[in-house]
């Protein structure tokens, strides 16, 4: 379970908890399709492989979205 911190509740250098989240084929493939991102590499395996990945891979819109949250400390 992950807990939701204020910025009060927080000073510098204090450790945060782990906000695990589990990236699958899915969340990558809906996350490229909700960006409008259509590049075969981020929804289609068989394109992905030739270019020597194992599967399909994240742009960059999906992974900054998962390192950013709110910003306004709520």
């Amino acid at each position: 379970m992950t807990q939701n911190l204020k910025s009060s509740e927080i000073s510098v250098g204090q450790t945060l908890p782990e906000r695990p989240i589990p990236v699958t084929t899915s969340l990558v493939t809906c996350a490229a399709l909700a960006t409008r991102d259509f590049e075969k590499v981020h929804h289609d395996k068989g394109f992905a492989q030739p270019d020597g990945m194992p599967d399909v891979y994240m742009n960059i819109l999906a992974s900054q979205g998962l390192t950013e949250t709110g910003g306004n400390g709520q």
